[in-house]
């Protein structure tokens, strides 16, 4: 099969797109098309492919392109060495995913001196062999390894000969491509992601502090918390380690190499599968794997970034009018300058335009006026409609409490000491409307959120945004109470964590954040009464070291509270 003929049927097959539409554009961009030309002037012979299925289909052609220029590079080297065999040619070339085609070279791969490279160069390999093979034996251990005992080549000893021949099948099966895959695809599924402080870290604060215990499935981390931890570590603060069954591991490993139940040198090809996956493959498939997860993560915050930007520099700036000094005539030519459309400005100004002819150009200019259009109409159709603010009271009349809440440090006494006052206030208002859904996830508007925490009106809508979009970052960074996805800056899904321990019932009127006169230290007193009430005591009676042993205030804090309460 023509190589173009396989790297389009393999994207044919990826994309689930027609052949001829992803032939013709890898025609075109081979022939200096760009994606907005071929998307908008060349549908008739890519079949109507929109401008998002054609970006797809060139990455795949240079994701391809650099897997081809690797299979050459690789299958020159291997022919160097003379192993090329016709059946390992063919695997390779149709080979579709770069880890497999590492893999496949690996054992021929040059290689650093190793245990393995020593043993081989003490003329230990047809041992190696012996044993691999696993076909058997009538002679005794000693008869078989003692022939390979060779002072002049440095094996001096039955236990030397035998340690060489275990060491190159241990890099054997290290090197083994279905073994390496099948490890790496437990990794990635099973894997869990552990990440501690750096013992010089242990007890001191930082921005990474919500990573200092944290645990959690690796396929199921998303991606902004896999960029927290690998800046973590870039500073030299935290760490990290894939923890997986490494019995199961192990087991896979047993059935993979050990063929013959009853061989003479079972007990020794154990123990060399165990050796083989702790010393050759777990350091280096954790790592491997991490990179991955890694690739992944950084390509979805550039998606995210791409989303954001696109839809920021569709958007007019807050506050204006349009304002667009630009011309499209016949969807063909582009009038663009600094001149001012009116009447005074042509007879009265000295004005600057530049003509250009350009149907893609124009294509573009008319998209964004368009979008611009349908943003300045959704605007002023929003502002015609009153908006309510989200406040805690609005929403139900009495919420469910952890007292973990209080009485973990982490929590609200956090908050008390860093005064985020708003951290504490947002999270109220998505706990009191996770109650009313009954539901940990659910979707949310950043304006009314932002009326709720009794914001400035004054503010425009995205000065607004800011300051819920930080609130919520605080709470899902630094607390770890949420999880946060943001969709166009606007409107975000939130997912309410939850929080081990005993709960207690408190009216929503104690802490609504539309109450803007209430200082925190009071609401949080206010807290403690009504827990310290459930459980049957009076605030008034209760030691006040006990108060701040318990829910971690200080002294000073207390009796401000108390006083401004009073």
């Amino acid at each position: 099969m023509d190589r173009s003929e396989f790297i389009i049927n393999n994207i044919v097959k990826d994309l689930h797109l027609k052949n001829t539409g992803v032939s013709s554009v890898a025609e075109l961009i081979k022939d200096g098309a760009t994606i907005p030309f071929i998307s908008r002037y060349r549908k008739e012979k890519t079949g109507g492919l929109d401008e998002v299925a054609i970006r797809n289909v060139s990455k795949k052609l240079e994701y391809f392109d650099e897997l081809e220029k690797r299979k050459e590079t690789i299958l020159k080297t291997i022919e160097s060495l003379e192993k090329l065999t016709p059946e390992l040619k063919d695997t390779i070339l149709g080979c579709v995913e770069k880890n497999r085609l590492e893999d496949l070279y690996l054992p021929y791969k040059p290689k650093r001196t190793t245990r393995a490279t020593v043993a081989r160069e003490k003329g230990l390999e047809p041992l190696a062999d012996i044993i691999f093979t696993q076909n058997d034996i009538t002679a005794s251990k000693e008869d078989i390894v003692l022939k390979y005992v060779n002072p002049e080549k440095g094996v001096s000893s039955y236990e030397e000969a035998l340690k060489g021949a275990l060491d190159i099948i241990a890099e054997r099966i290290a090197d083994t491509e279905n073994i390496r895959g099948w490890i790496r695809k437990f990794f990635r599924e099973k894997g869990e992601i552990i990440v501690k402080p750096r013992k010089e870290w242990k007890d001191k604060k930082s921005k990474f502090e919500n990573y200092y215990v944290f645990a959690q499935n690796l396929m199921k981390t998303p991606p902004h918390r896999m960029l927290a931890i690998r800046r973590g570590a870039n500073e030299e603060v935290l760490r990290w380690s894939i923890a997986v069954d490494e019995e199961q591991i192990l087991d896979f490993m047993e059935s993979a190499v050990i063929k013959n139940d009853s061989f003479l040198f079972k007990e020794e090809l154990e123990k060399t599968i165990r050796d083989s996956y702790k010393r050759l493959l777990a350091v280096s498939i954790e790592v491997e794997v991490f990179m991955l997860k890694m690739v992944d993560a950084d390509q979805e915050a550039i998606k995210v970034f791409e989303v954001n930007l696109k839809n920021l520099l569709l958007s007019p700036p807050p506050g204006r009018k349009l304002h667009d000094k630009v011309v499209v005539v016949d969807r063909r030519y582009v009038v663009e300058g600094s001149m001012n459309w009116s009447i005074v400005a042509l007879k009265n100004n000295f004005e600057s335009v530049t003509l250009i002819d350009s149907p893609e150009l124009a294509e573009e200019k008319i998209a964004r006026l368009e979008r611009i259009y349908e943003i300045q109409k959704k605007k002023e159709g929003a502002a015609k409609r009153e908006r309510e603010p989200l406040c805690v009271g609005g929403i139900i009349e009495r919420i469910e409490v952890k007292k973990a809440l209080l009485e973990d440090e982490k929590y609200f006494p956090m908050m008390l000491k860093r005064s985020d006052r708003r951290a504490m206030d947002l999270y109220f208002i998505l706990l009191a409307y996770s109650a009313k859904l009954d539901k940990v996830r659910f979707f949310l508007r950043l304006e009314d959120v932002g009326l709720g925490l009794g914001l400035p009106v004054s503010w425009d809508d995205e000065a607004l945004r800011r300051q819920v979009i930080r609130a919520l970052r605080t709470l899902e960074d630094r607390y770890g109470l949420i999880e946060v996805e943001f969709y166009y800056a606007s409107d975000a899904y939130i997912t309410v964590l939850p929080v081990s321990g005993e709960s207690f019932a408190i009216e929503t009127s104690v802490v609504d954040s539309y109450d803007k006169d209430i200082p925190q230290r009071v609401k949080f007193l206010l807290m403690i009464k009504a827990l310290l009430e459930e459980e049957g005591k009076d605030l008034d009676l209760v030691p006040q070291e006990e108060i701040m042993r318990r829910f971690h205030i200080t002294e000073r804090t207390l009796e401000k509270a108390v006083k401004k309460q009073d």
